[in-house]
């Protein structure tokens, strides 16, 4: 596993920037009158840039585009009316939530309602250069309808409306307080400028919901004699060290190419939380291709991560924000690892020693043919890896257990610069670990070190009942983080955790793989490689009405940022079949098909598709496909129904053509 160090450019431009603000900002007196007005009156915006225009909003298929929903009300953000002056809208009896974001009587219409589609890029024409003293965004803030503040707002200005420079980024929101029914009003800005321009741009990522009602400008309409030089700043657009525009390699991954996920543990079905497990013809039909006859004829997925689904067994939380029991703490961390190591179902064997089993049984089936391009010295020596799942340390947890004397505690310090450095040592006595900062009075490190060290231990017992097994046809290749974003509106320490986290991997074994496959939006899903994973796979979410132009963006924007894409099998409903072979061609297409991925198949469906059963016993094809995709062959749409049909050429006036053999017969290669 290589060592998890920001990159040397990230740190010289964040040098850069620094440097340019402070000269920008503290060498040269701020000119402005005596207060600072608004610099919006008589404004527009002149530009409305959304990265991912193909949500539809409030993600229903028969709503609007939402881009014709933001521009029909993007006026609002500079019409100088906040929702705050009018709280009658946002009494109990108002029912704000439910007006339309249109309905002039309705809380809502008093902010634009932005959602989903990555990221916004807002341009404001001031129509004559001015002195800028301060940028900011008004927002509305509802955590508990998933309106949250934003992770990073980016302020840029400029002269010409071409050439924009950064001046500032806000990570905090400012001022916020209670004004209408659970509906709070915050800033998110910067201040103490003293720019000349005409333009601002506002640049800012939506995850799921941003309300913004105001977008805030001040400053003198009397340019500054004596201004900060704006030009000396970071471009717009310019040396993002996130960026790579290639896709992951096979080495990121561990020489990984295809990893399946397999899902075990307790996730509910209705509302009854029901347990699942892996059974050996599961495990056959992903380490294998099986044909009709369930005979091994190749090699199929070649690491199989174990992961759950979400919950305990009583109900505990395995992800942020999830369920109502209370976070999962050592308890349920450990009840899953006894649910993938020792779990049997009516006496029969699961999770990992089924998977062990389906090697033994596939590695004596299996023989070398000229289609598989196996050996047998191949198939002899071939052990399939594994990648078993951490959950993540939340900060709601303030009673995850306890770790007793022997065990390893890790103290974590964190530099003025957010560089993390931590030491181990042995723990004479037991010591209960809190994941809150309240619980540690607010000392970060303190916090990060009680995170670490469940971090630690949780994986080293990992390792310990792997290494116990003895297995002999699997090997352990490392972990998969659990949580599919890094909100920091959640958790403030979100980013430092992570990063510990994967130190605690490297602590471990440098030579274990982390990885993580951050959802569509998913917060700081860019950011895979500052928070130290070795590699990233994404997912697309192409199931919401996106249609093709959705895994096109997916596919482009991963790639720019260097992360896989996850293949998402999302069942039987009318069109999910056409789209799952939709992630396949587009993946030849625009070359995804030779990175790492993962692939989801929910929780039984993969051997479903294999040996026909249920509701999937139509669409035997579709693992035929798979096979192929993984093969690095062309994938063809939908069911090939000509397969195993014979061809026959009859003479133009419809007798047979005699002495010519002109019959064939279809035939897989």
């Amino acid at each position: 596993m290589r060592a998890k160090t920001p990159r040397a450019s990230s740190r010289i431009l964040a040098g850069v920037l620094i440097l340019a603000l402070l000269l920008g900002m503290l060498m040269i007196p701020a000119f402005a009158e005596a207060e600072a007005v608004s610099l919006t009156d008589g404004a527009t915006i002149s530009g409305w840039e959304i990265a991912d225009k193909t949500w539809p909003y409030n993600n229903e298929k028969d709503k609007p585009n939402i881009a014709v929903v933001e521009e029909q009300s993007k006026t609002r953000l500079i019409d100088g009316v906040l929702a705050s002056s009018k709280p009658e809208r946002f009494a109990p009896e108002a029912g704000w939530l439910s007006s339309g974001w249109d309905d002039p009587n309705g809380g809502r219409s008093l902010y634009v309602n932005f959602y989903r589609g990555d990221t916004r890029t807002i341009t404001i024409d001031l129509g004559a250069e001015y002195n800028v003293n301060e940028i900011a965004a008004s927002l509305g803030i509802g955590s508990s309808y998933g309106i949250n503040a934003p992770d990073k707002f980016s302020f840029y200005l400029s002269k010409d409306g071409q050439t924009f420079y950064n001046v500032g980024e806000a990570t905090e929101v400012q001022g916020q307080k209670n004004f209408g029914e659970k509906i709070d009003e915050g800033t998110m800005g910067v201040s103490n400028l003293n720019y000349n321009a005409r333009f601002v741009r506002f640049e800012v990522k939506v995850s799921v919901w941003l309300f913004m009602d105001e977008l805030i400008v001040k400053g003198s309409k009397t340019p500054s004699p004596n201004p900060a030089d704006l030009e000396i700043l970071p471009k717009y657009g310019e040396d993002d060290p996130n960026k790579v525009n290639a896709w992951p390699t096979y080495d990121m991954a561990g020489g990984i190419h295809h990893d399946y996920l397999a899902y075990a543990g307790w996730g509910t079905i209705g509302d009854k939380l029901t347990e699942t497990y892996k059974t050996v013809d599961e495990c056959k039909a992903a380490v294998a291709y099986l044909d009709e006859n369930k005979v091994p004829v190749d090699k199929l997925f070649d690491s199989v991560t174990l992961i759950g689904h979400g919950w305990s067994k009583d109900g505990h939380s395995l992800l942020v924000n999830g369920g109502t029991v209370g976070p999962a703490g050592k308890a349920e961390w450990t009840e899953w690892l006894d649910h993938i190591f020792e779990y049997q179902h009516e006496g029969a064997i699961t999770n990992l020693a089924a998977l062990e089993q389906a090697m033994a049984e596939v590695k004596k089936d299996l023989k070398p043919s000229d289609e598989n391009g196996l050996k047998q010295e191949d198939i002899d020596n071939w052990k399939e890896a594994v990648k078993i799942t951490v959950y993540p340390a939340m900060h709601t947890q303030n009673n995850w257990g306890e770790l007793v004397a022997g065990d390893t505690y890790v103290t974590v310090k964190k530099g003025a610069d957010g560089s993390l450095t931590y030491t181990t040592a042995p723990l004479s006595g037991s010591k209960k670990l809190d994941f809150t900062l309240d619980g540690h009075d607010g000392n970060v490190e303190e916090m990060l070190s009680d995170r670490a060290s469940a971090f630690l231990w949780y994986m080293k017992e990992a390792v310990r009942r792997f290494n116990e097994k003895h297995y002999e046809h699997l090997y352990l290749d490392g972990f998969y983080y659990y949580e599919e974003k890094a909100s920091t509106n959640q958790d403030p320490n979100v980013i430092s955790t992570i990063q510990i986290y994967n130190m605690m991997v490297d602590e471990v074994s440098k030579d274990y793989v982390s990885y993580w496959i951050p959802f569509y939006d998913g917060d700081n899903w860019q950011l895979w490689n500052t928070l130290g994973f070795d590699y990233a796979v994404r997912q697309p979410n192409g199931y919401d009405g996106g249609g093709q132009a959705r895994l096109d963006s997916a596919a482009d924007k991963s790639k720019e940022y260097g992360l896989g894409i996850e293949m998402e099998w999302m069942g039987v409903l009318p069109g999910y079949p056409e789209i799952f072979m939709q992630y396949m061609q587009t993946g030849i297409s625009k070359g995804y098909q030779n990175a790492p991925q993962a692939w989801y198949f929910g929780t039984w469906d993969l051997a479903r598709l294999c040996y026909k059963e249920g509701n999937c016993a139509e669409l035997r094809y579709l693992y035929d496909a798979v096979y192929k995709y993984i093969k690095g062959e062309t994938v063809l749409s939908g069911d090939n129904i000509l397969s195993g049909a014979e061809l026959k050429i009859a003479s133009y006036n419809g007798g047979p053509m005699d002495g010519y053999n002109l019959s064939c017969s279809s035939q897989e290669k």
